[in-house]
C-alpha cells in the first residue's frame, strides 16, 4: 500500500470520530466486551488458500446510537499441516495475529443490528515456513449483524477482509468469518 493510502484512510477514521455528535456522548455512551470465533481464509501468492480458525476479543465505546469506536485483538491458526516442505516456499505463516482499532456504523433496527466499519492496526506473521516473524501494519473492513438476546447480551456475525500492507501480491486475500457474543452495560 501506498502512504497516500494510509493518510488518507488515518484520516477518514479521524473525521468519522470528529464529526460523532457531543452531545449525545454523555447520553448515550455504553460499553461492550466481547468474543469471537470462527474461521480465517489466508490466499499466498502463488499457492492454494489455507483455511483456518480465527479467535479474539473485542471492546466497544458507543458514541452514539449509531457509531462506536471498536478495539479488537485477535489470532489466526492459518497453516493446520504442521509438516514444512524443506524447499518450499518461505512466505507461508502458520499464525497471524492483530490488534486493530476504528469506527463501526450501526443501522440500528430493533433488535437486529446489521453495522459495517473501517479499522487500522498491527499484524504479526510468524511460524509456518516463514524465516523470521513478520511485523506488518494493516487495516480491516467489517460487515456483520448482531441479533439483541436482551439489552445486555447479543450474538452475531462478523465478517472481515483484512488488507496487510505488504505488497499485495504476497497475501491478496485475508479474510475471517467469526460468529460473536457480547456483553453491553452503561447507556440508556
Amino acid at each position: 500500500m501506498r502512504p497516500t493510502v494510509v493518510a488518507a484512510f488515518a484520516a477518514l477514521v479521524f473525521a468519522g470520530a470528529l464529526a460523532a455528535p457531543r452531545s449525545a456522548e454523555a447520553m448515550e455512551r455504553g460499553q461492550g466486551f466481547g468474543l469471537d470465533a470462527g474461521l480465517a481464509v489466508l490466499s499466498v501468492s502463488g499457492q492454494s488458500a489455507e483455511v483456518g480458525i480465527n479467535f479474539g476479543l473485542h471492546y466497544s465505546i458507543r458514541l452514539t446510537d449509531q457509531l462506536d469506536l471498536i478495539a479488537e485483538a485477535g489470532g489466526s491458526v492459518v497453516d493446520l499441516d504442521p509438516i514444512v516442505v524443506p524447499m518450499g516456499p518461505t512466505n507461508r505463516p502458520a499464525m497471524i495475529w492483530n490488534a486493530d482499532a476504528g469506527v463501526i456504523y450501526k443501522l440500528d433496527i430493533v433488535q437486529f443490528v446489521p453495522y459495517f466499519g473501517v479499522l487500522a492496526g498491527g499484524y504479526v506473521l510468524n511460524g509456518g515456513s516463514l524465516t523470521a516473524t513478520q511485523v506488518q501494519p494493516g487495516a480491516e473492513l467489517a460487515v456483520g449483524g448482531d441479533y439483541l438476546l436482551s439489552r445486555s447480551w447479543a450474538v452475531g456475525l462478523s465478517i472481515r477482509e483484512h488488507f496487510l500492507f505488504t505488497d499485495l501480491g504476497d497475501f491478496p486475500s485475508y479474510l475471517t468469518v467469526t460468529g460473536r457474543v457480547e456483553y453491553t452495560w452503561g447507556g440508556l
